[in-house]
């Protein structure tokens, strides 16, 4: 899933489980790869288990229900407080990084947990590719284990 404007460009990918097995429901962590480059050649890129796999069916379910005309959910957020998105009237995708997401290395201040938000004007069209990537990371990752 890849996210740009005139600033900065965003690629988030599952790129595995967090276990190799999953032997109960909070076994079932996916690992998330973070990778932000800026218009000036900053770059900031992280691994970690930020989302479950029933996070990112709830992620994928989000998005395409912004597909539809005045959906009533606009934010949405996580077990982890890493990330969190917003959909705002005007058509911009906001992702919020805090915590230990927080691209402390782009940033122009020294805080090292501070929180950064990232907007990027999005049409409708151009949400079907999100859902689309969000939709093979499914296919790759499902949900191994049941609450």
């Amino acid at each position: 899933m890849i996210l740009k404007n005139s600033q900065i460009q965003i690629q988030l990918q599952i790129t595995g489980y967090q276990y190799e097995e999953a032997e109960g429901f909070y076994d079932d962590w996916l690992m998330v790869s973070l990778h932000i480059q800026t218009n000036n050649g900053k770059v900031w890129s992280q691994e970690a288990p930020y989302l479950m796999t029933t996070e990112l069916q709830t992620m994928r379910r989000w998005f395409a229900s912004l597909l539809i005309e005045g959906s009533s959910y606009t934010t949405l957020y996580f077990i982890e407080p890493e990330m969190e998105w917003n959909y705002t009237e005007q058509q911009v995708l906001e992702l919020r990084l805090s915590h230990a997401a927080y691209p402390v290395s782009i940033m122009n201040n020294s805080e090292a947990y501070g929180e950064a938000t990232f907007a990027f004007k999005l049409t409708y069209a151009d949400l079907h590719p999100i859902v689309s990537s969000l939709d093979h990371m499914l296919h790759q990752f499902p949900q191994r284990a049941a609450r």
